[in-house]
C-alpha cells in the first residue's frame, strides 16, 4: 500500500505516456498537413481554433470527434466530416449553410439560409445581391418564393424586393 500512496506508479505511467508520444513524433506521426474542402464563409482563424491543433501536434492525441463538435458549433457550418489520415494529415470536409435571401422584419434586416434560419455571422451589407424579403413571411413561404425565383431567372435577376402583404 505504501507504493500507491507515494504516487510512484502514477509518475511511471505518466513518463511512459510522454515517452510513447515523443517516440511517435520522432517517426513522423505528427500533424504537418491540414486539408480543408468546402470553406467559403467560415474564417480560417475560427476553423483552426475549433480544430484545436497546430503543426507538430501528435496525431494520435488529435480527437476527430471533439473537433467535429467544435466545428459544428461554428455559425456557417451545416455539416462536417473530420478525418485523421496517418501518418500526418487531417482532412476536413465542410458543408456550409448557403445565404439565400435578406429578410427584413420589424425594421431589422438579416440574412437567412435555404431553411429560413438566420445566418448570425452574415452581414446583410455583404449580400446586397440576394433578394430582399420584407414582412412577416414564414420560412416555408420564403423557401417557396426562392424556388419560384430559380425557375424564372429573368425575374430573379431584376427583383429588388418581395413584400409579404397578407397571410
Amino acid at each position: 500500500s505504501w507504493v500507491w500512496h507515494s504516487r510512484w506508479p502514477h509518475t511511471v505511467v505518466n513518463n511512459l505516456f510522454v515517452s510513447s508520444v515523443d517516440a511517435t513524433i520522432d517517426v513522423g506521426f505528427e500533424v504537418s498537413d491540414v486539408t480543408v474542402q468546402g470553406r467559403h464563409y467560415t474564417s480560417r482563424k475560427a476553423l483552426f481554433k475549433a480544430l484545436g491543433v497546430k503543426a507538430g501536434y501528435p496525431i494520435f492525441l488529435f480527437n476527430p470527434e471533439e473537433a467535429h463538435e467544435k466545428i459544428m458549433a461554428l455559425p456557417w457550418t451545416e455539416s462536417v466530416s473530420v478525418l485523421r489520415s496517418l501518418p500526418n494529415k487531417i482532412i476536413i470536409k465542410l458543408k456550409e449553410r448557403k445565404p439565400m435571401a435578406r429578410l427584413q422584419q420589424n425594421k431589422r434586416t438579416f440574412v437567412i439560409d435555404s431553411n429560413g434560419k438566420e445566418l448570425t455571422a452574415a452581414k446583410p451589407k455583404q449580400f446586397v445581391t440576394l433578394p430582399l424579403v420584407v414582412g412577416d413571411a414564414e420560412p416555408k413561404e420564403i423557401r417557396y418564393l426562392l424556388v419560384l425565383l430559380q425557375r424564372y431567372p429573368v425575374v430573379a435577376s431584376t427583383l429588388k424586393a418581395a413584400v409579404r402583404v397578407s397571410k
